[in-house]
């Protein structure tokens, strides 16, 4: 009874993920409701994907829709949390690579759920500023940050207002409280105080079962939206850079005017090697995305995910037939396509 039970609810929760995330994705580019329902029956691919893949020209076959995403979003079960909990995280792949520190996340109530001692309430933030100088707020989901300096007696947002208690914390749930990353003097042509990181998609190859890197994606900030390279995994060249949201492409920064497209990702052999020796030692995973910062040293790693990140990685061509498709493939976890 309790296997059925279980089950059952994992059925739901599939039903309610494909209802939410493919039936009523959002619909950024306004396309019909002809075209919407013309996506959806051409495999489970959503409003956005239709325009971000041109599948008016290209064939749907070549492509990952969203529904596929969802099917591979099992990959390493049962054995996802170890690496999806940004907390747990930490301890896991600090032993071998050098990984943001998460002193707390903000509970519902305002509390901290931390798994050390250094910050267990509001008030040892006092002292961490102290110490530290400046501390990092940042969004369950995404990259975007806000970082709190303390000069003098005074606490304040970098470029925000300044304040005197922490009691606006309540309001901040699901947000996690992080040290700050020195970033690699690069990213500061780009002129962003947000994060410029890297999306590095690995697996563990199934004819040799070793891991390998197999796309790599360079994301600058660029005011509410993201510029997106896919870079050279043999050089680490970047190449132009796509705005996902208006589908304009860019070989120089819009605002700074920083070259983009041919600039050289620093470190990149260093950033290969050391991913795959860390990804090694998890002999019960076969598929792990890193979201990494390059420092002036080495690299950061911001958080390592089990989630696909499919989707971005078609902007340039589709990967259903391509080493990403057939892993999955090879998985069990997509059927061939004729």
């Amino acid at each position: 009874m309790t296997r059925i039970l279980r089950t059952m609810l994992h059925d739901f929760r599939r039903l309610v993920q494909i209802w939410a995330q493919v039936v009523c994705a959002k619909n950024t580019f306004g396309i019909s409701l002809h075209d919407r329902l013309r996506a959806l029956f051409m495999g489970g691919f959503t409003p956005d994907q239709y325009v971000l893949f041109d599948l008016k020209r290209n064939d749907p076959k070549n492509y990952l829709s969203q529904l596929e995403v969802i099917r591979t979003r099992a990959i390493n079960s049962p054995f996802k949390q170890i690496i999806n909990n940004p907390i747990v995280c930490k301890e896991v792949l600090g032993h071998y690579l050098d990984v943001q520190r998460v002193y707390a996340r903000i509970a519902g109530d305002g509390k901290f759920i931390s798994n050390g001692s250094e910050v267990r309430q509001p008030s040892d933030l006092d002292k961490l500023l102290n110490e530290r100088g400046m501390i990092v707020f940042r969004k369950t989901r995404g990259v975007k940050q806000r970082i709190i300096r303390k000069t003098g007696d005074i606490i304040a947002f970098e470029n925000g207002p300044s304040f005197s208690t922490w009691s606006w914390l309540k309001w901040l749930h699901g947000w996690y409280i992080l040290e700050p990353i020195p970033s690699h003097g690069y990213a500061e042509n780009f002129g962003t105080d947000q994060l410029v990181t890297i999306k590095i998609i690995t697996f563990r190859d199934v004819a040799n079962d070793r891991w390998k890197v197999c796309y790599a994606l360079h994301r600058i900030p660029f005011g509410d939206a993201t510029l997106i390279s896919r870079i050279d995994l043999a050089s680490g060249e970047l190449s132009s850079a796509l705005d996902a949201e208006t589908k304009k492409v860019y070989a120089s920064h819009p605002v700074t005017a920083a070259l983009i497209e041919g600039t050289y990702v620093p470190h990149w052999q260093d950033v290969k090697e050391n991913l795959m020796r860390a990804s090694e030692q998890f002999p019960f995973l076969c598929y792990l995305v890193y979201t990494i910062v390059i420092t002036e040293s080495s690299f950061m790693v911001v958080n390592a995910k089990t989630s696909t990140e499919l989707t971005t990685a078609q902007l340039w061509e589709g990967q259903r037939q391509q080493e990403l498709g057939k892993f999955f493939e090879a998985r069990g976890l997509l059927k061939p396509k004729k």
